[in-house]
């Protein structure tokens, strides 16, 4: 019998193929005794079409979370927001290291507030502070990256437009393997402490003027 197979009990002969379509085959003259039993091989779940499907969803979701919350920034926080990325452009480098020094204090302290127990609502508040924190401060780089593009193409542009094309340019290198792995740490540790420094200046401003 072709593709066949022989379980424990004699009476019992289990034919398993692919094509579910098609019964046992046996040569002229040969005899089948006991019950046939015919199974097909389960289907593979296909794994991978979902995978990519919720990765486009998220990266989609994400995209536009993004490009919402930097044009309110831009419209609501000109000032603010144009501090914060006119510190990236004249101080990048400081930005990078005291951000890079930022991202690891701030874990290690709330790791700290964990262990003693009686602190740890105060370091999931500092946690999460510091993940929105993280999400909102790459708004300012990518809007650097679309502004020291379009200063090539249009001087004059908006914060609204040096957002957009910023957020295009950013996306299409995170998604590109080894590029997009360096591209997002480093767009947040950017973004990460030129915020910190205009939040600083910000402070001092306002206390010099009684603000607060």
């Amino acid at each position: 019998m072709s593709g066949s197979y022989a379980t424990q009990d004699p009476c019992l002969i289990a034919l398993y193929g692919t094509n579910s379509t098609k019964h046992g085959q046996h040569s002229e003259g040969a005899r089948v005794k006991g019950k046939i039993v015919r199974k097909v091989p389960p289907e593979r779940p296909r794994i991978f079409p979902a995978a990519l499907f919720a990765w486009l969803l998220f990266v989609s979701i994400n995209f536009v979370c993004t490009l919402v919350l930097g044009l309110l920034s831009a419209r609501f926080l000109p000032r603010y927001h144009q501090s914060v990325i006119t510190t990236l452009r004249e101080k990048p480098w400081a930005s990078l290291g005291i951000g890079f020094v930022a991202a690891v204090v701030v874990p290690v302290v709330c790791a700290l507030l964990f262990a003693t127990i009686v602190a740890i609502p105060i370091g999931l508040i500092l946690l999460a502070a510091f993940f929105i924190l993280l999400y909102w401060s790459r708004i300012y780089a990518i809007g650097r990256i679309g502004e020291s593009i379009l200063a090539r193409l249009r001087p004059t542009s908006s914060r609204a437009s040096a957002l957009v094309v910023g957020l295009f340019v950013y996306y299409i290198l995170a998604i590109i393997p080894v590029v997009g792995w360096l591209l997002v740490p480093l767009v947040m540790l950017f973004g990460l402490e030129a915020e910190l420094i205009a939040r600083k200046q910000f402070y001092a401003t306002a206390r010099s003027r009684d603000l607060i």
